[in-house]
């Protein structure tokens, strides 16, 4: 029986030390500054190009604007010497009907008369059409005032903006903000709507989306604003996680050999932040973290153990 025992490999405990790999206080600082003059510099060359298209669509209107003037002038010059001459011809007409009508009557002849007075007739109807068409066209050099302005106001329907996947950057943010979108007390809703009205800001302030420098100024903004509605996040984080990422992880881990182990002896694995993020990153979907991380420190210990061989 004791036999039996002794050949059944037991389990030691391995010691998990994640280490902080994390840039020096200087080169972080070297890298805020180095962001913040990109940011800059974009804005400003954002500011150029409106400034530049700006003064090109004022060029443009305005030069626009002076060739219709001229075109509405040259228009009226070409009307108003139509209408005068016209006029002047009817004119000569009118005299000349009113001679044959004079001749008429003194003539006695009552054919002559009749003609006389179809013409003057003729000639009364095409002086009407020109005081008409003057009429018109005195109205049309007065400034024509926009009638639309006074339509009653009607809602265009917007169409619907296709929606568009949050990336993976924007998950993991979510998943380490789970107030965000939280609908269960006024404090969670403030720090949403605070929070999407500060992604505008950054945006317009020059940060690109889902980089690095734009979730920590996020998170810095949001802390420094709903602090407690922070905190109450991390917390329900770390309970919904059950100790996933603890600084210091025991796992048992079968030696590969078939000696007979004290049970509790303990081995030692370090991962570094940099690996951590590396384990993540190659998790399998179906395998929860805790056991990707016991895998992992088992197959570093046996690399150890092989190499101190």
């Amino acid at each position: 029986m004791n036999d039996q025992s002794a050949a059944v490999p037991a389990e030691e405990e391995i010691e998990i030390e994640i280490t902080n790999d994390l840039p020096e206080p200087d080169q972080e600082l070297d890298r805020h500054t180095k962001n913040v003059s990109k940011r800059v510099n974009k804005l400003n060359q954002r500011a150029r190009e409106a400034e530049e298209r700006t003064a090109q669509y004022a060029n443009a209107l305005q030069q626009k604007e002076n060739e219709l003037q001229q075109m509405r002038g040259l228009f009226a010059q070409q009307s108003q010497a139509t209408l005068t001459a016209e006029e002047q011809k009817i004119k000569a007409q009118e005299a000349q009907v009113d001679d044959i009508y004079k001749k008429a009557v003194e003539s006695n002849d009552p054919e002559l008369m009749s003609k006389a007075a179809t013409l003057k007739n003729d000639i009364a109807i095409k002086k009407e059409k020109i005081n008409v068409a003057k009429s018109q066209y005195e109205a049309a050099q007065q400034p024509v005032v926009d009638q639309s302005q006074y339509q009653p106001y009607q809602e265009v329907p917007q169409q619907e903006a296709p929606k568009r996947e949050p990336t993976e950057e924007a998950k993991d943010w979510w998943s380490r903000n789970p107030w965000f979108g939280d609908a269960s007390s006024e404090e969670t809703i403030q720090a949403t709507k605070f929070a999407a009205d500060t992604h505008l800001y950054l945006i317009h302030e020059g940060f690109e989306a889902d980089s690095e420098e734009y979730y920590d100024e996020l998170d810095k903004r949001i802390s420094k604003r709903f602090a407690d509605v922070v905190e109450s996040g991390k917390a329900r984080r770390e309970v919904a996680q059950d100790d996933v990422q603890p600084t210091v992880q025991r796992v048992a881990s079968a030696t590969s050999s078939g000696r007979s182990q004290t049970r509790g002896e303990k081995s030692g694995v370090r991962f570094s932040e940099s690996e951590l993020a590396r384990l993540k990153s190659l998790k399998p979907h179906n395998m929860e973290l805790d056991d990707f991380i016991k895998r992992a420190a088992r197959e570093k210990l046996k690399i150890e153990q092989r190499g101190q061989r």
